[in-house]
């Protein structure tokens, strides 16, 4: 009888055992869920960050195309603003190598150290141009008339008739500057480039010295015209 009641006891053991097994998870499965919860919740934070990364990476590359389109702009406006200086330097500089020669043109014979006496320094007789030939600005052709008026009797614009003609002068001396020197010299025989080139005018230099005492000469004495201004008037012509 005790032997039944134990048996019975432990049959009840067992029996309460299997319950409690079967209503409560085993530690395996509470250990998986626990496990499994975190991955999935942790899915959504990584692809978020990686669109974050995703969206840093565009920004910086905009910013960096940004300031290398500037940096591109600003050179080519450096090589811009370097070009055009450079091209006005240039210009420049040719202006007054153009100024420079003008001026050495107009400077080719040398002023006498005594008045009437002492020979001018003899330079090549340029070829006449039109530059050459033009007078100045302020001498017109009514005032270059009025001028040379008292000259006609023996020169004329294009022949020659008792003296060379006014064409050929300015050919001989090649610029105003050139014939002013001459007769700011006296006039001397041995200045006269159109006497030095042509001997049948060396034969009427002892008239042409006359004519200029009387009506160049003594006229600049009086007031009444300067030199330069009987050269540009004969340039003129």
């Amino acid at each position: 009888m005790s032997k039944n009641i134990l048996w019975i006891a432990i049959l009840a053991f067992l029996v309460s055992c299997q319950d409690k097994t079967a209503t409560e998870p085993s530690t395996n499965t509470v250990n998986e869920q626990a496990t499994k919860a975190p991955a999935a919740s942790e899915t959504p934070k990584t692809s978020s960050m990686q669109e974050s990364a995703k969206d840093t990476a565009v920004v910086n590359k905009a910013v960096a195309d940004k300031a290398a389109a500037d940096k591109a702009a600003a050179d080519k406006a450096a090589a811009d603003k370097a070009a055009a200086d450079k091209a006005a330097a240039d210009k420049a500089a040719a202006d007054k190598a153009a100024a420079d020669k003008a001026a050495a043109d107009n400077k080719k014979v040398v002023a006498p150290v005594v008045q009437g006496k002492q020979p001018i320094k003899q330079q090549p007789n340029p070829a006449p141009s039109e530059i050459m030939l033009k007078a100045d600005a302020g001498m017109t052709l009514a005032k270059a008339n009025s001028l040379t008026k008292k000259c006609k009797s023996c020169h004329a614009t294009d022949k020659d008739k008792v003296g060379p003609s006014f064409k050929k002068i300015q050919a001989a001396y090649g610029s105003v500057n050139a014939l002013t020197a001459v007769f700011e010299s006296g006039f001397t025989v041995e200045n006269r480039k159109v006497v030095a080139a042509d001997t049948k005018w060396k034969k009427k230099a002892k008239t042409m010295t006359g004519q200029y005492k009387n009506l160049i000469q003594k006229q600049v004495q009086k007031g009444k015209f300067t030199y330069k201004e009987l050269a540009e008037a004969i340039f003129a012509k």
